[in-house]
């Protein structure tokens, strides 16, 4: 029987894809394929392989690799006329009008000739009632976590975007003989139910439209203005027939990670 540590190393394309890993492992005896799956996982930088095909799909659902987002800080924002859950407190800057003029793309002469009650019942009725309170602006943060990876684990624990996190039957709708031209993009994912997950990120779960760009939202416009230091990273606005809510997610680097450096082994 050959050694463990003399095992030749995988192809490249199995340290990107859990799957792939799981074929490759599969080659190997038994008696060293647990030891060799848990040392590459290990050092993969996922705590498990049930993890890793978590971050595998949620960056399927986004549409990139989870590995391509920066460290720092994620927060979960719910616009809408109801929070979807207990709101985390969070000290907003006071409304500055003029940047709120541009945030709701009024014209930068026309609000400098209006005076300030009138310009900010201008910037409202842009945006959403409420923006220019003095505690809050409407939008409801409701998770915060370390990397991109753990607030959309959050996120789907919570069934937000209409997400079920639970394995189900209906799961078997998403099957390879199920998954038509449009899903097609799943087919990398193997376990049913994640697949499903990853479609509801994309916006399937509540119709939802999924916006990789900050000019895209409609719901989320004006979130940044309060917010110093924040950045748009991903948003989900709802879609006809839904209407009148949509959802974000925002980053920061922390002071340790203030170079944003690209997440290439995730501590997930």
């Amino acid at each position: 029987m050959r050694m463990i540590d003399v095992v030749e190393p995988p192809p490249p394309e199995c340290l990107a894809n859990p799957y792939a890993l799981e074929a490759w492992l599969e080659k190997l005896p038994a008696a060293e394929r647990e030891v060799v799956a848990r040392g590459m996982v290990t050092s993969l930088g996922h705590r498990s392989m049930a993890r890793w095909k978590e971050h595998h799909a949620f960056g399927i659902g986004l549409g990139r690799p989870l590995d391509e987002f920066p460290r720092g800080s994620y927060a979960f924002f719910f616009c809408g006329e109801e929070p979807l859950r207990e709101i985390l407190p969070e000290t907003l800057e006071p409304p500055d009008l003029e940047r709120m003029a541009a945030a709701a793309g009024l014209d930068p002469e026309e609000a400098a000739q209006i005076d300030d009650e009138e310009l900010a019942v201008a910037i409202e009725a842009e945006l959403r009632e409420g923006l220019l309170d003095e505690h809050a602006d409407g939008f409801f943060k409701h998770a915060e976590a370390p990397s991109i990876f753990e607030i959309l684990r959050i996120m789907v624990a919570h069934g937000d975007l209409g997400i079920d996190p639970d394995p189900s039957p209906t799961d078997s709708l998403w099957r390879d003989e199920k998954l038509d031209d449009a899903r097609a993009y799943l087919r990398p994912i193997r376990e049913p139910h994640l697949r499903r997950i990853a479609a509801e990120l994309s916006g399937e779960g509540w119709q939802m439209e999924r916006l990789a760009a900050y000019e895209q939202a409609v719901y989320s416009r004006g979130i940044l203005a309060r917010r110093p230091g924040w950045s748009f990273v991903m948003g989900w606005d709802a879609a006809p027939p839904v209407q009148d809510f949509g959802a974000c997610i925002l980053y920061r680097p922390t002071d340790d990670e203030a170079d944003a450096t690209p997440l290439r082994r995730s501590a997930d």
